[in-house]
């Protein structure tokens, strides 16, 4: 085996994205190796993946040890799992419906309007040291969010990099919110390009609570965005807010997917999912998961034994109504129910302690906003940075 394919777990790259459909994954990591082999990032990654590894080893003895301890043992274990299997299914609701909205390829989408020529070329907003989006035309060659630059330029040498301009896709987003807000006054935001809204009640008040209206509704939703922006939207439709974000990538971009309300179209439907679609399963959690013998959902389920005997009771738990396609179908009650609001950005390493402070200082005004909207109060304030040589602190 090569020595890129035995590492390229280290490299931030997934082709479960949208419009990354059919990218050969191995010569992408072939190029990302190549060109951080001997970097700072390279040796850093080295380190976290071997403390992930001894994390793996140590799963696995405890893997070994609970299915030693003799069938009785198995057999009491298993029953509680059954059980808990039996309680999370108890907590399936099918009654409400949740749409996900989430604008396509936005900062890219945003510079390509307002310049048309760029329409038909590898476009990526950025510059050489992170890319922020791509179009679809750069994704299929391997060119996604959170890339070097350079990483970018090397799989595709024609890649046209566009400047940032944030203070233009706030604007838009603004616009994009006023629009949601008819459809649900307390949707829930994800960033400037994605939403849950929970449109039961809209529906209802419409007499449109049946399959074509759920789907119409994200038709209108969507047009209307068009309309206002220019830009495409697409949606994803689901009893819950899960099953609705994984369904928006499906028919991206500018479309939608509906998956009606129904318990085995669910399962059926969720069983097929590669673990990293979840939301809340990254990079980390993928990679142990995956050395447990699981890649999809339906392998959470089969092998839930497995994952009871080494995960805490709570990570369980997600795992468990993740693969059942059981999800929250509520808004946050009260405010004190969100644990934390944060923004972040990526930017070149830099040593210029006024340009941190300039960054430091828009941070703290975007989450005063977002604070102030919902009436909320805070008690620790925590900044998480990388450095140059990509370690991760925070204060």
């Amino acid at each position: 085996m090569s020595e890129e394919r035995k590492e390229e777990h280290l490299y931030n790259f997934t082709g479960e994205k949208a419009g990354m459909q059919g990218v050969d994954k191995a010569e992408v990591n072939r190029v990302i190796h190549e060109a951080t082999k001997d970097s700072d990032f390279y040796k850093q990654q080295i380190t976290r993946d071997s403390q992930i590894q001894e994390k793996i080893a140590s799963m696995q003895v405890e893997i070994d040890q609970f299915f030693a301890q003799g069938e009785s043992h198995i057999r009491r274990f298993r029953e509680e799992v059954e059980a808990k299997t039996a309680e999370i299914e108890g907590k399936r609701v099918l009654s409400e419906t949740w749409i996900h909205v989430d604008m396509d390829m936005f900062y890219a989408a945003v510079e390509i309007r307002d310049q048309p020529e760029l329409r038909e070329l590898p476009v990526a907003v950025g510059g050489m040291n992170m890319v922020c989006t791509a179009n679809y035309v750069a994704r299929k060659f391997g060119v996604r969010s959170a890339m070097p630059g350079f990483i970018a330029k090397k799989l595709c040498p024609e890649l046209v990099f566009v400047g940032l301009h944030f203070d233009k896709y706030k604007e838009i987003a603004g616009q994009v919110r006023d629009i949601l807000k008819d459809y649900d006054p307390e949707f829930e935001s994800m960033g400037l390009d994605e939403a849950h809204l929970w449109v039961t009640p809209c529906l209802t008040a419409r007499g449109m609570d049946n399959d074509e209206g759920r789907q119409e509704l994200a038709r209108e939703i969507r047009r209307r965005i068009f309309e206002k922006t220019q830009l495409t939207a697409s949606a994803g439709i689901g009893s819950n807010k899960m099953l609705a974000k994984i369904g928006t990538d499906i028919n991206k971009p500018d479309g939608q997917f509906y998956l009606p309300p129904d318990r085995d179209q669910i399962v059926a439907f969720i069983a097929g999912q590669n673990v990293r679609k979840i939301p809340g399963i990254g990079k980390v959690s993928e990679k142990i998961l995956n050395e447990l013998g699981i890649s999809t959902c339906a392998e959470i389920l089969s092998e839930r034994l497995k994952l009871f005997a080494v995960f805490s009771p709570n990570s369980f738990d997600f795992f468990l109504a993740s693969a059942l396609g059981i999800s929250s179908t509520q808004h946050p009650t009260e405010v004190e129910d969100q644990k934390s609001i944060s923004v972040s950005k990526t930017f070149r390493a830099t040593e210029d302690i006024q340009e941190l402070e300039s960054r430091l200082g828009k941070f703290c005004k975007e989450v005063a906003e977002e604070l102030q909207s919902k009436g909320a109060a805070f008690k620790t304030v925590t900044v998480f940075y990388k450095t140059a040589k990509f370690e991760s602190k925070s204060k």
